[in-house]
């Protein structure tokens, strides 16, 4: 199967951005640090709105359960809207109207960064949709992959894998497809790795295996006497 020339399928799907302070948060995860009181990571969680920054130690050995503690161990802070002549006190008046400010200015400016990362993106990009029930062809390159599909040298093993079947839309821009029980590779897959089946599904060609497991090679009789 020949690569494409066309560009890249899949228009960007940029994530919403939220109304509410730590509405929507991000968290990553810096490991392998110096000990310091027994904490060798610290959990970065970062507003997606404010972009307000929290840093957190956790031990070494730390759980998802420990994660959830650190995370969501208190309530989410209470940001009401600023209304007018809510109150009497000049300075607290002053102070919700200026973080009102603040906060719409910020999403003004992330909603127009979002559309001019989006338009810039799109200008090499496609929009391709498919169905439930299209075969398609995955591109499972560079993935090392050996569940799907055995391969004794994966340098010259196939790009597309298939034809699987769609079986589910997943968002805008991804399809669930109908892996056999045996694979062990997630079945959610990009536009851009799939390529749509033309022909029967049924009479694809399976290439002719060659060497067995260990890589030695296996020798056909021409014929039998």
């Amino acid at each position: 199967m020949k690569d494409s020339t066309l560009n890249l399928a899949g228009l960007l799907s940029p994530l919403p951005i939220s109304n509410v302070i730590f509405d929507d948060i991000s968290m990553d995860f810096i490991t392998g640090l110096s000990p310091s009181q027994s904490r060798t990571v610290i959990l970065v969680i970062v507003d997606r709105l404010s972009k307000y920054v929290h840093f957190i130690a956790l031990p070494t050995n730390f759980t998802t359960q420990k994660v959830a503690e650190v995370v969501y161990g208190r309530p989410l802070p209470i940001v009401s809207r600023y209304i007018r002549d809510s109150s009497t006190n000049p300075v607290v008046v002053a102070s919700l109207r200026q973080r009102d400010e603040v906060l719409a200015i910020l999403k003004a400016n992330l909603l127009h960064a979002r559309d001019c990362m989006k338009s810039n993106a799109d200008k090499g990009r496609r929009e391709v949709q498919f169905n439930v029930g299209d075969w398609m062809y995955v591109r499972l390159r560079p993935y090392r992959q050996l569940s799907v599909c055995l391969q004794c040298h994966t340098k010259l093993s196939r790009c597309f894998f298939g034809p699987f079947q769609i079986v589910q839309r997943v968002g805008a821009v991804a399809y669930k497809l109908a892996f056999p029980p045996s694979s062990k590779i997630h079945p959610v897959f990009h536009v851009s790795v799939l390529r749509k089946c033309l022909g029967n599904p049924y009479h694809q060609i399976t290439p002719i295996d060659l060497l067995d497991q260990s890589s030695s090679l296996v020798l056909l009789p021409e014929d039998v006497l």
